[in-house]
C-alpha cells in the first residue's frame, strides 16, 4: 500500500484559501476605512489633528454595523438621495456580511474536487449555508467594494464642496433647530 501523497496538493488548496481569505477581508476593510473617513470628517473639519484623534478615539472602536447605521443616518441628515443612500446600505452590508462569513465560518476542503467551501458553524448540512470561497467571489466582493468606495467618495465630496446641511445654515445666519 503507497502512502497518501495528497498532503502537498491540499497544502496549496489551504494556501490558495487564505489567501484569498485575507483578500476577502482586507477588501472589506477598506470600504470600512472609507466609512471612517467620512464620519470623522464629517465631524471634525477642516481635517487636523483632532479628526484623527476623533477617528482613533471614536470611530474606529465602533463595530461595523454601527459604522454602517451612523453613515446611513449622516447621509439622511445631510438630505442625500433617499434612493442612493438605500442601495448603498443594501451594499455595505452585503459587504459586512461577505467579511463576517469569510472572517467565522468553518472551512471545508475536498481535494477531490480541489475546492475549499466555508460552511455557517453549527449547521446542518444545507447549500444555503455554504460560501464558496472562490475567483468569482473574490471578483464580485471586489467590484462591490469599488462600487461601495466610489459611492462614499461622492457623498464625502457632496458635502465636503457644498457644505453640511449646518454650515449651510449658518451662512444664512439661521441657528439649526434640527437635533438627531
Amino acid at each position: 500500500m503507497e502512502p497518501y501523497n495528497g498532503y502537498d496538493e491540499e497544502i496549496k488548496i489551504e494556501e490558495e484559501f487564505y489567501k484569498g481569505r485575507g483578500n476577502a477581508i482586507n477588501m472589506a476593510l477598506a470600504v470600512e476605512n472609507y466609512l471612517e473617513f467620512f464620519i470623522s470628517n464629517y465631524f471634525v473639519k477642516p481635517q487636523n489633528s483632532k479628526t484623527f484623534f476623533f477617528e482613533n478615539k471614536v470611530v474606529q472602536p465602533l463595530n461595523f454595523l454601527q459604522k454602517i447605521n451612523l453613515f446611513k443616518k449622516i447621509c439622511q441628515r445631510e438630505n442625500f438621495n433617499a434612493k442612493n443612500i438605500k442601495a448603498l446600505i443594501k451594499l455595505l452590508n452585503e459587504i459586512r456580511e461577505t467579511r463576517n462569513k469569510v472572517a467565522h465560518w468553518e472551512t471545508l476542503v475536498d481535494p477531490q474536487k480541489n475546492t475549499i467551501t466555508l460552511m455557517k458553524k453549527g449547521e446542518v448540512i444545507n447549500p444555503e449555508n455554504y460560501l464558496k470561497l472562490d475567483e468569482k467571489m473574490l471578483k464580485d466582493l471586489d467590484g462591490k467594494r469599488f462600487k461601495a468606495i466610489t459611492e462614499i467618495t461622492e457623498f464625502y465630496l457632496k458635502y465636503a464642496q457644498e457644505g453640511t446641511i449646518d454650515e449651510k445654515w449658518e451662512k444664512k445666519g439661521i441657528e439649526n433647530s434640527k437635533y438627531d
